[in-house]
């Protein structure tokens, strides 16, 4: 499936024209035309919403423009796409390297010879949807669900990214959208209208079955119904011929009729005020910044990362371009070591690895792992779990199922060399069975005050959510929020419910849940609360699950709206919008979203309709997919409107494939409904079709499912293997979401907007993300002091000051390699610069005269067997004119300072990233080989030198 692109144009008439959006208006009897333009500019697409898109393909449609030619009649006119390829990979949130071959021409629009091949071609295409189906549970209509969901990421990007030309159409009609430019004139339009929406041909009303019915134009019609979609309800009695039928009201297909008018004219019920025709907010200030359809996320909504936090934890543009430095951005939200260690002033972050640490250290020693009686287990150093995570994500970039011992069996063809060189299958298995996030023994028990019963598995979110707010400069004022899920078949703490059946999730028969709030077009996530038992209760009005969470997430985020009391950081600049599914929904959950400033958009479940308005207002019944119901679709919402002193309640009652309820609060300003044009397929199997729209819906669907998208990212990264501690599948589950997290962060680096110097113009996806994540997560060592903190670790303190110097790292490929299995120019360099190399007989001559011999004995580094004997100059332990024992007449004291074996000898090995298993001693074939490739190094450097002389 391409990649659609929304074209907006509006179904009713408009009142005012606010200066900013252009509109054709038609009145039935004095058809005027207002001035056009496109009003919705070309901007570059954010790289990180571009690579949300779970949609690889990205390409705008071919959009018809109507004409009149003297001599040839109507014609179809075509203007070749925007220019939109796209890179992507496996994930939703990676670039591609597909690009979609733009279809012609003749191949998109050829076959629509006139408007009504198009209009068959519409209503064909119309004709194969599916049916709704039930969805009190998760949603109103299947569409929202299954075609929203795969569409809002890429509609939203969209939506910013397109010229369109917007019209607007006189009420009780529909039109879909025209190719931008000049329209020729009022009729075309007009006769394109009666062709897509007029009743079927030959339709004529049923004749009356019951005298007192009354006449269609005497009956109440606020929104201007046809007869066609407002028919008459009539009660039965008695059977054939003898039936009777007795009149009782005129209803639209969901059930809908029209609310009567008061004394005043209105139509009230409780304090709800109903509007049929449309609906603009009387209030001085708009909702979410005045957002429109053409720009429904304005620029100063957006978020962004504090850039003097992250150049004060280490980020340089070496770190992004190139190969980026993965491990490095994960550890900025699950640090490696302790930030008040880590010898940056005022690091903000909270500390992960350095508690996971302590935790399991303590567990090992309460547990008497180890100690008396069994195996040995030696105590859990910090960097030992790092190694243990990078195997983990090794194992998942591999395609891994959870049967990760498998990589240790070197005759597998599943087996792999960097989990091998990260540890040994045994103290993996030691580490997975003294992992723990927590103290047991201090945290509360059930029944006490504070009592968590997810308090096991709760330390890794709490430092994924404190680390992102840390890391925030300003937060995104739209929020998306919705539950998680992660699976496990065992048995959760008992009497907590924290682990339980789930059902509607694909994939996920028995788990746990955690409530999460992220920014909409960021993966930011600022809120978690894990469900269970002990949950918040707020009593009347809130003692679902969903709308409780709800309000505990206002609590928790309001504090940090500036200007807001509370000790929190202040990353929201104004008060902030989330949207939600319909099990957060409640009329409760918008009064108290209004009395606190901020806003919300949620589906309404039909049992939660407002309690003040009779159902049979709103539109609630099942429909099926007949003509009939088809086009009901396009008429006006019904607008239920609460008004208070501080706030606006809104409530959206329409027909989509079903009926369909949008409750929400400062959230819109405008209702109205206009049609989204959309195709489907690429060359001869390319349709166009259009659907209905609203800004409730609109604005719904392009926010409701980032959530999903974190959890399709987080199926993605893969990270399983067997347990019977149930704890050990959420644990993993938020080391995913960490991973996603860091990922997303390095995007948003990429796109340049924080730093010029980061820009990238192909970021690399998300695979090779991980692929080189699970490599340097295997091969870490503080001893390297790439990271914050590294160098006052035990291991590096330890060591001389020329040894820190010596292991330094310089940058990711030092410790992953090139994959080529060979040096590198730098590592050349590095050796050159040592002193190593003997190019005369002269520089020799002081590396043998250094040569002394030591009590103690150490592995050569040349061909590995034990010596005695050291090269001062060099500091390399060889053998020279050893008389006995297997190092009998090696002359490894030679070999060691030519040039044309380095990156073949024992000590070698490091640089090229093998294990003393992996390496075994040169042949003559390959000592040639290597002879010809240093020599290619030492050209390459020479051309330098030489350009940097002509430059001088």
């Amino acid at each position: 499936m391409v990649g659609l692109r929304p074209w907006f144009i509006w179904l009713d008439t408009v009142e005012k024209n606010d200066g900013v959006t252009p509109y054709l208006s038609f009145n039935a009897h004095n058809s005027t035309r207002m001035d056009s333009e496109n009003v919705i500019n070309p901007t570059a697409a954010r790289r990180s919403d571009r690579t949300h898109s779970t949609n690889p393909y990205i390409t705008p449609p071919h959009v018809t423009r109507i004409s009149r030619n003297a001599s040839a009649g109507r014609t179809l006119l075509e203007t070749p796409p925007l220019d939109a390829t796209r890179r992507s990979e496996e994930s939703s949130l990676s670039p591609s390297s597909h690009t979609h071959s733009q279809s012609s021409p003749a191949e998109d629009l050829g076959a629509f010879a006139n408007f009504d091949e198009l209009v068959n071609a519409l209503e064909e295409a119309e004709g194969q949807d599916a049916d709704g189906g039930e969805s009190d549970e998760e949603g109103e209509e299947l569409e929202l669900h299954e075609e929203a969901f795969a569409l809002a990421e890429v509609d939203r990007i969209h939506h910013q990214e397109i010229e369109t030309h917007v019209e607007q159409i006189c009420k009780g009609n529909i039109a879909f959208v025209l190719k931008k430019g000049e329209i020729e004139s009022n009729e075309d339009n007009e006769d394109l209208l009666a062709k897509v929406h007029k009743a079927p041909d030959g339709y004529a009303a049923a004749e009356k079955k019951d005298p007192n019915e009354p006449d269609f134009q005497n009956l109440d019609n606020p929104g201007g119904w046809s007869d066609f979609v407002f028919r008459p309800v009539y009660k039965k009695t008695g059977r054939g011929a003898t039936a009777n039928y007795q009149y009782i009201q005129h209803e639209l297909p969901t059930g809908c009729t029209p609310l009567p008018k008061d004394a005043e004219g209105k139509r009230t019920s409780a304090g709800w005020e109903l509007h049929y025709d449309g609906w603009n907010t009387d209030r001085a200030s708009l909702p979410r910044d005045g957002a429109t359809v053409n720009n429904l996320f304005p620029e100063e909504r957006r978020g962004c990362l504090d850039i003097e936090v992250l150049k004060n934890l280490g980020l340089t543009k070496e770190r992004i371009q190139g190969v980026p430095d993965s491990l490095f951005f994960l550890q900025l939200i699950l640090p490696i070591c302790d930030p008040k260690q880590s010898g940056i002033v005022d690091d903000p972050r909270s500390p992960y690895y350095t508690e996971c640490t302590k935790f399991s250290n303590l567990y090992k020693y309460q547990s008497s792992i180890g100690s008396t009686y069994g195996h040995s287990v030696k105590e859990v150093e910090n960097h030992e779990f790092v190694r243990f995570d990078g195997c983990l994500i090794r194992d998942g970039v591999r395609g891994g199922d959870g049967a990760i011992y498998r990589r240790w069996n070197k005759e597998s063809a599943c087996s792999d060399e960097y989990i091998q060189s990260g540890m040994t299958v045994s103290r993996w298995h030691q580490l997975k069975r003294v992992f723990k996030l927590n103290n047991n023994d201090t945290s509360p028990k059930a029944g006490q005050d504070g009592y968590n019963p997810c308090s096991k598995y709760d330390l890794i979110y709490e430092v994924i959510c404190a680390n992102v707010i840390a890391l925030t400069k300003h937060a995104e004022l739209d929020l998306t929020g919705d539950e998680t899920t992660w699976a496990h078949q065992g048995f959760g703490e008992k009497g907590a419910n924290n682990l339980r059946r789930v059902v509607g999730k694909p994939g996920v028969s028995k788990g746990g849940q955690i409530a999460i709030i992220s920014a909409t077009n960021r993966v930011r996530p600022y809120w978690y609360q894990h469900r269970h038992r002990f949950t918040p209760k707020y009593g009347q009005g809130f003692t679902a699950e969903g709308p409780a969470e709800a309000r505990s997430s206002i609590d928790f985020l309001e504090t940090m709206i500036e200007g807001r009391e509370g000790s929190a950081k202040k990353i929201f600049r104004k008060p902030f919008h989330t949207s939600w599914d319909n099990y957060f929904s409640g009329e409760q959950v918008c009064h108290y979203s209004g009395s606190k400033g901020v806003g919300i958009s949620f589906t309404t479940r039909r049992d939660r309709l407002p309690k003040e308005i009779n159902s049979k207002y709103l539109h609630k019944q099942k429909t099926d997919s007949c003509p009939r119901s088809k086009a009901a679709r396009y008429i006006q919402p019904v607008v239920a409107v609460l008004k208070t002193n501080d706030y606006e309640i809104v409530h959206t009652s329409f027909q989509s494939t079903s009926s369909c309820n949008i409750m929400s609060v400062n959230a819109v300003g405008d209702v109205r409904s206009f049609v989204e044009a959309r195709s489907r397929g690429r060359n001869v199997n390319k349709r166009h079709y259009v659907i209905e729209q609203n800004l409730p819906r609109l604005l719904y669907l392009k926010t409701y499912s980032r959530i999903d998208s974190i959890d399709h990212l987080i199926k993605n990264v893969n990270l399983h293997y067997s347990a019977w501690k149930y704890w050990h599948s959420p644990a993993n589950h938020g080391k995913s979401l960490a991973i996603v997290v860091a990922y997303d962060i390095y995007l948003e680096c990429c796109e340049g907007k924080l730093d010029p110097e980061w820009y990238v113009k192909e970021p690399v996806g998300f695979h090779s993300f991980r692929d080189v994540l699970s490599k340097q997560g295997c091969r870490y060592h503080p001893k390297n002091q790439l990271y914050p903190g590294d160098e006052r670790m035990r291991a590096v303190t330890q060591m001389s000051s020329q040894r820190r110097s010596d292991k330094r790292k310089s940058g990711v490929s030092d410790i992953i390699g090139d994959g080529s299995g060979k040096v590198t120019f730098e590592q050349y360099k590095e050796a050159k610069r040592a002193k190593r190399f003997c190019p005369d007989l002269m520089k020799y001559k002081v590396h043998v005269k250094s040569i002394t011999k030591h009590k103690s004995k150490a592995r050569c580094w040349v061909c590995g067997i034990d010596t005695w004997t050291k090269c001062g100059e060099c500091g390399a332990p060889i053998h020279y004119n050893q008389s006995k024992g297997a190092g009998k007449g090696k002359d490894c004291h030679i070999d060691w300072h030519m040039d044309r074996h380095f990156g073949l000898c024992f000590n070698d090995r490091k640089l090229i990233n093998k294990t003393k298993d992996e390496w075994a001693p040169w042949s003559k074939v390959k000592a040639n080989e290597n002879a010809q490739y240093i020599d290619r190094l030492k050209a390459a450097s020479q051309q330098g030198r030489a350009r940097s002389i002509r430059r001088t």
